[in-house]
């Protein structure tokens, strides 16, 4: 675990890094319509191994992390979750090499590839052997393209990777280049206009805290991730505590069209945990305040309905 306050710099990536071309140009699968992280989720798996000393990987090894990762992290689906998939497919975007690709491709059953090993291709080994910061790129633009800022630290433990999740700044200084700057930028901005129209208030609960005059509780969150094409804008943000950030970002609840709170059947907790998040089913949000952009509904649909790409882990509970 890496401790919060820490920084993983992907500013200085190199804009013309074929390695880095490659990752921001997977071509991941869609499950209900939704971008699949079958993909991501092996890379950093992969990255992990490679910095636990493992270069070359057996499937076998890794078969029970992986599926507990796509059950966790994957869009949810009728069928058991199937970690041979990425496994043969990652070669295809020139990162990953079978090293008994010839059998396999014979036999696709269970039994070979459990029997199978692979290792990332020959360029990314050399880069991650050569620069102590490749690790770093290669996963903060995994995490970036594939996973919301919310999530980060907790898929990176989960894949077992011993690196800091990105964006997380300790000062101004920290910010490199005038492309990181603009992108901080935009984030601080749509913080303080989501969180102004909610008058620093939790849409969910009204919880409010102040310090020295100044609002320290809220988070600002996308309704449409930002990850997803989700504009920095009011009409898709909402003013929230962490805890229901983080479960917002999760799927454990979204809303309906008239702004009403769904509460997804798919989570399980400690007796409070449940009794306060099943307590909000069917509780109607706070409005922003007169003047300030409502709610876009097309937002709410993306992070709800699965077919336009959305997070939300239906079915909903009844109220």
């Amino acid at each position: 675990m890496v401790t919060a306050g820490t920084f993983m710099d992907v500013s200085n990536m190199p804009v013309h890094n074929p390695i880095c071309e490659r990752l921001q140009t997977l071509n991941t699968a869609t499950v209900s319509g939704k971008r699949a992280p079958h993909k991501p989720l092996l890379i950093l798996v992969a990255l992990g191994e490679w910095q636990r000393g493992h270069r070359v990987i057996r499937f076998a090894d890794i078969e029970k992390r992986l599926i507990r990762l796509l059950k966790a992290w994957a869009p949810p689906i009728k069928s058991a979750p199937n970690a041979t998939k990425p496994w043969w497919h990652l070669k295809s975007d020139g990162l990953w090499h079978i090293h008994d690709l010839e059998r396999l491709a014979l036999s696709q059953n269970i039994r070979s590839y459990r029997q199978s090993t692979a290792s990332f291709s020959n360029d990314v080994l050399a880069w991650l052997d050569t620069d102590t910061s490749a690790i770093h790129t290669i996963a903060g633009l995994i995490l970036q393209q594939h996973f919301l800022p919310t999530t980060y630290q907790s898929v990176l433990d989960q894949c077992g990777l011993d690196i800091p999740a990105p964006f997380e700044l300790e000062s101004p200084n920290q910010i490199k280049d005038s492309a990181n700057a603009q992108q901080r930028y935009r984030a601080a901005s749509f913080r303080h206009d989501v969180l102004k129209a909610y008058d620093y208030r939790c849409a969910v609960s009204g919880f409010q805290i102040t310090l020295g005059g100044s609002a320290i509780a809220c988070e600002a969150a996308h309704i449409q991730a930002h990850a997803f094409n989700g504009p920095d804008t009011v009409d898709n943000g909402l003013a929230l505590e962490p805890t229901l950030h983080t479960l917002f970002d999760r799927g454990i609840w979204s809303l309906s069209d008239d702004h009403r709170i769904l509460i997804s059947q798919e989570f399980s907790g400690s007796d409070i945990g449940l009794e306060r998040i099943r307590s909000l089913s069917g509780q109607r949000i706070r409005e922003p305040l007169a003047g300030q952009p409502k709610l876009n509904v097309d937002y709410i649909r993306w992070h709800r309905e699965a077919e336009r790409g959305g997070i939300f882990r239906a079915p909903a509970l009844p109220w």
